[in-house]
């Protein structure tokens, strides 16, 4: 997990197309993002296929108006290069039954075809 920039968004999105991809937008500033840091590894190193990657949106401030950000901690979650959903807030909980969700819809998806 590691903090990234517009660019390297787009490559993530193109390499792990297969993976649900979360992105989490955060701030230095706000305490529901530092909270959530240790949560997130703790997340990652469970599930291989899933990518959570850590955005700080004062280190690219053109992802603001590029997600239409309005609140962190804000969660955008893709699959196959496609937004499918987002969550905002610091509810860990949320967040958790979030993943669960969209990676039920990629397992539906997988067994259709």
């Amino acid at each position: 997990m590691k903090f990234l920039f517009q660019e390297e968004c787009h490559n993530i999105l193109n390499t792990q197309a297969k993976k649900l991809v979360v992105f989490v937008f955060t701030a230095e500033w706000c305490p529901h993002s530092i909270q959530l840091k240790t949560y997130l590894e703790t997340l990652a190193k469970e599930d291989q296929h899933v990518v959570i990657t850590l955005i700080d949106i004062d280190d690219d401030e053109d992802l603001v108006p590029f997600y239409s950000l309005y609140a962190v901690p804000s969660y955008y979650f893709f699959r196959n290069q496609e937004e499918i959903g987002i969550q905002v807030g610091g509810d860990f909980a949320a967040l958790r039954t979030c993943i669960r969700k969209y990676k039920r819809v990629k397992e539906t998806d997988e067994t259709v075809l």
